[in-house]
């Protein structure tokens, strides 16, 4: 898409009364609120953004996130967090 056609575009959007910035981020983001659209892995993502800041040393931090990428990630990475498994 050409800079004319995104501009016309989030004009549009705005006299619409759409935010076309929040339009803009809800398009990428799953909305929170709507748990079946959150993935594990977006959710585990979301958890040592803020978890992983408390670790002091860097190995544990990448333990962390090694053992996420290659054993978690593969298996339930796209699985929705509300999905219930017995």
């Amino acid at each position: 898409m050409n800079a004319r056609a995104a501009a016309a575009e989030k004009r549009a959007l705005a006299a619409k009364g759409i935010d076309p910035i929040e339009h803009a981020k809800s398009a990428r983001v799953p909305d929170a609120s709507k748990p079946g659209d959150l993935t594990f892995e977006q959710a585990a993502e979301r958890y040592m953004e803020a978890k992983l800041k408390q670790f002091r040393n860097e190995m544990h931090r990448k333990q962390w996130r090694y053992s996420l990428e290659h054993f978690a990630y593969p298996i339930l990475g796209p699985m929705p967090v509300d999905q219930n498994h017995h």
